[in-house]
């Protein structure tokens, strides 16, 4: 028999409710008094029910959220990315980050940027237009291949894998690597046509600034007193020879030349007098 449970989290993922409705309330810490439910507790961890701690990393570290702090040092402190103090926890700021590994914490913006790139960036080139050249193709495919590499290390991550950060890492860095060199190239094509339009931005700007005057676009519809314009039109004939009654009829082309100086082919046909 299986017992599933439902769970309500809040923006650290820990475990406020779940489906038997047993509520919980933890400190910035994440010291709580559980009196059953699941297992997953503050920022979505285990929490051991004898000690309660919380073994982050798969055991890597024990927090203690009672002393609100680590009960082992970090291995990246006091010079790496641990920081000074090799016993403190999320820098002191357990509200607006995370430390699932142990070692180093996560800030929630960080998260929600690394996801909004996640989104934006293969939708920009599955949707957006097509890549030019060999480049451009390798650099798109690089760019989807790494958002597929972040998935795959946010699962593990999930599962408790402890190499998931760094699966999730590589996978934005390929993202990030082809998605400059697509933007890179694109510059690159169209180097001419950008150049020109800063060159008249920047001119029209300066000119607006320092002297006040703002240039009117020219307007393009044609004056009511200008002349009509002959639209030209070509009819070409092919010649035929059609049997009836011993009558032939051949076609002749006569170019001529109008006020505008368009030219109009047109047709003449010719028949034999009987």
């Amino acid at each position: 028999m299986y017992l599933v449970h439902l769970l309500a989290t809040d923006s650290l993922r820990s475990v406020m409710n779940d489906s038997t409705d047993v509520r919980r309330a933890y400190t910035a810490y994440g010291l709580v008094n559980i009196q059953g439910g699941p297992m997953s507790a503050f920022c979505g961890e285990y929490r051991d029910p004898l000690a309660g701690y919380y073994h982050l990393g798969n055991g890597y570290r024990q927090f203690n959220p009672a002393i609100m702090r680590f009960h082992g040092p970090d291995g990246l402190s006091p010079f790496g990315e641990g920081g000074l103090n090799a016993y403190m926890y999320c820098e002191a700021d357990p509200v607006n980050r995370i430390d699932p590994s142990g070692k180093v914490p996560i800030s929630l913006l960080q998260r929600l940027l690394t996801t909004t790139l996640h989104v934006v960036s293969p939708t920009a080139l599955i949707f957006g237009p097509p890549p030019k050249g060999a480049l451009a193709v390798n650099a798109t495919r690089l760019a989807l291949m790494g958002s597929t590499t972040t998935v795959a290390g946010a699962g593990l991550g999930f599962a408790g894998v402890a190499v998931a950060p760094y699966v999730s890492a590589t996978g934005t860095g390929l993202l990030l690597a082809g998605g400059v060199t697509r933007i890179a190239k694109a510059l690159w094509d169209n180097r001419s046509a950008l150049w020109q339009n800063i060159k008249n931005n920047s001119r029209s700007n300066l000119r607006t600034i320092f002297t006040g005057r703002v240039e009117k676009k020219k307007n393009k519809t044609t004056p009511l007193n200008s002349p009509k314009r002959v639209s030209v039109q070509a009819v070409f004939m092919v010649e035929n020879e059609l049997t009836r009654t011993g009558s032939t009829v051949s076609a002749s082309i006569v170019t001529h030349t109008t006020e505008n100086g368009a030219n109009i082919r047109q047709a003449q046909r010719e028949r034999p007098s009987l």
